[in-house]
């Protein structure tokens, strides 16, 4: 889940692969290396995505459509956290640091996603360090990303 906004398409478009943040850096070599691990799914509007509290086992690049992020509530609907649009990340918090899923992330449209499993992801050691090292810069940069503008956030209840 990067926080800034992706560059603008069309929602007839498949978003570019080499214009995640996560690629941020990565020669086109080394897009086609991860590109070949990537598996795309499809999605219906309304089906759910990640299931909270299920094990992290990939991360997820939102190629084309609308998702939002729920967590539990007293409804049982879930309240609404965020909502991403093509060209964002997502699910790779858990795939970082081994913990279930935190969030239910639902389809409001039909969605298509590339998925990055958390083997391949991890396989990239042994194959392809120098890669591994760009996602894991670019994972980092991320993280620092949401913290700043969740601390931004939180200022205005001062």
């Amino acid at each position: 889940m990067f926080d800034k906004a992706p560059v603008a398409h069309t929602e007839e478009t498949d978003y570019p692969l080499a214009k995640f943040k996560l690629c941020d850096g990565l020669l086109p070599e080394e897009l086609e290396v991860l590109k070949a691990r990537l598996t795309r799914h499809s999605f219906a509007a309304g089906e759910t995505i990640i299931r909270e509290g299920c094990e992290a086992s990939e991360i997820y690049l939102l190629v084309r459509g609308r998702v939002s992020v729920l967590v539990p509530d007293p409804s049982g609907d879930g309240k609404r956290l965020a909502s991403f649009q093509a060209g964002l990340l997502f699910g790779e918090v858990a795939v970082i640091d081994g913990a279930l899923r935190s969030a239910r992330i639902r389809a409001d449209s039909p969605v298509q996603c590339d998925r990055l499993s958390r083997d391949d992801f991890e396989s990239l050691d042994r194959t392809h360090p120098a890669i591994k090292l760009k996602l894991w810069r670019n994972l980092s940069r991320n993280l620092c990303d949401r913290l700043r503008k969740v601390t931004r956030e939180l200022s205005v209840f001062d």
